[in-house]
């Protein structure tokens, strides 16, 4: 997995990313404002450096959101994913297009999740959906049955990544999770696993990530794809409407984009973007090699809420937490 990071600081309103994120003054160097701990002293008292990433917020992020990101695997029914591609995009007879439609039916998908809620007997995990882009468009858009009848959807957690390249696991171990809402138009999709298969599954904790409340302090990017590398970056549009990216809207999406100038590698879609109080205050859509677009906090909390889940009143009220 990559862990990204981009350090900023500014208002925590979910509606307006504008200006929140200041410029870098140097590789090492970061425009620091009140409410940020005192990372130096943190590692000094708690911690060692986990990895050897030189920018002290980006250790500190690192360290404490690892157990929470984890990768996320689709494997295809072929026959079952083809049949849906067809209906939604019908095939025109092209040979060429018949060869590439049954060629990606068989890959296997990938994306980034990440906890976001959790009880007694469940864990959540949030991610988006456009990596089955192929399968929906503005009047058909997916259900979690759909998407359960097509994929097996699995995951890779941090501490069983650490297993298999050290060999004391010779395969890489997933475990089974199941999509259990989703919004096409928000670009998000909930995955659902039972507190005690996940237990069975990796013994460490893997707590939630909640969204961003602080008034003030600094932001950060997480952002999973290849194992364990940091890049840093900075905002060039804080709120950015998906008619602004892209002309023909054919998949209905209605969310707003934080655009920030990092690059993001296939597979990254769906990582958290976050402060360096380690709340979320975005989600990655993706990017064009060039820059990144995250789904704004004010979607996400939107969505969660028409989802009607008990447990996201915390998710709204996260100043109580600290």
């Amino acid at each position: 997995m990559t862990w990204v990071l981009a350090s900023c600081a500014g208002r925590g309103s979910s509606a307006d990313l504008k200006g929140a994120f200041p410029k870098m003054v140097g590789r090492e160097s970061v425009e620091w404002k009140r409410g940020v701990p005192d990372f130096e002293g943190i590692s000094r008292r708690k911690m060692a450096p986990p990895f050897s990433f030189s920018n002290r917020l980006a250790r500190w992020v690192a360290r404490t959101c690892r157990s929470s990101i984890m990768s996320i695997e689709l494997r295809p029914h072929a026959d079952r994913v083809r049949t849906r591609w067809d209906e939604v995009h019908p095939f025109d007879g092209n040979s060429e297009e018949d060869a590439r439609r049954n060629q990606l039916c068989n890959d296997r998908l990938y994306s980034t999740g990440f906890v976001i809620a959790e009880d007694a007997d469940s864990v959540w995990l949030l991610t988006t959906v456009h990596m089955l882009e192929n399968l929906y468009n503005a009047q058909n858009p997916l259900t979690p049955a759909i998407i359960e009848n097509m994929f097996i959807s699995s995951i890779t957690c941090d501490h069983r990544e650490i297993r298999h390249r050290s060999g004391e696991d010779p395969d890489r171990v997933t475990r089974r999770v199941f999509a259990t809402e989703v919004s096409c138009a928000r670009d998000l999709l909930l995955y659902w696993i039972s507190r005690a298969n996940l237990h069975m599954y990796c013994t460490t904790p893997h707590p939630p990530l909640f969204p961003y409340a602080t008034k003030d302090g600094s932001h950060g990017v997480m952002a999973p794809s290849r194992y364990r590398t940091l890049v840093i970056g900075e905002t060039s549009h804080g709120l950015r409407e998906y008619r602004d990216v892209v002309r023909d809207n054919v998949y209905g999406y209605q969310m707003s984009f934080g655009e920030v100038n990092i690059t993001s590698g296939k597979g990254s879609s769906g990582a958290p973007l976050m402060s360096g109080d380690v709340e979320v205050t975005g989600l990655l859509h993706g990017g064009d090699g060039f820059l990144s677009l995250f789904i704004t906090l004010a979607d996400i909390r939107d969505t969660l809420a028409e989802w009607g889940k008990e447990m996201y009143n915390l998710l709204s009220n996260c100043n109580a937490l600290h």
